[in-house]
């Protein structure tokens, strides 16, 4: 009995780490930084996944620094939100310094603006957004 509980235990932490942990692979060992690019892609018990990321892919430099991380949203946040995907840039002292969002289709007819792309300071406070439409033309700067 002890053994089939045993038994019973591991096959259900075995199943729920399958289920809930995410995919973790390297995608390119050499990028244009000098170091790994690394995908993440999270399932349904994720807390990114419950955040509505539904993958990222984070690119290193050759010190194994975060340069840049990309994210792609779920189909749920990027309806309720109208942002499809983001990347966010980070400088030697992995502060981000930028960070661009790339609107649904959906988002961007209704509202003209398909990019916005944000320059953060030092301190990461926002410095100034700046919004473009379908074609990259410059809308406005605030």
């Amino acid at each position: 009995m002890k053994k089939l509980i045993c038994v019973s235990c591991l096959l259900f932490i075995g199943i729920s780490t399958y289920l809930f942990a995410e995919t973790k692979q390297v995608i390119n060992s050499k990028n244009e930084f000098g170091g790994k690019t690394i995908m993440l892609i999270f399932s349904s018990g994720d807390n990114a996944y419950k955040e509505g990321i539904a993958k990222t892919i984070a690119y290193y430099d050759s010190k194994e620094k975060l340069v840049k991380t990309e994210s792609f949203y779920t189909d749920e946040s990027a309806k309720k939100d109208g942002v499809a995907r983001g990347i966010d840039y980070f400088d030697s002292k992995q502060r981000m310094v930028k960070a661009e969002s790339f609107f649904t289709d959906k988002s961007a007819k209704k509202d003209g603006v398909a990019k916005s792309i944000t320059y953060l300071d030092s301190n990461e406070k926002i410095a100034k957004t700046e919004f473009y439409d379908r074609k990259g033309k410059l809308l406005s700067s605030k």
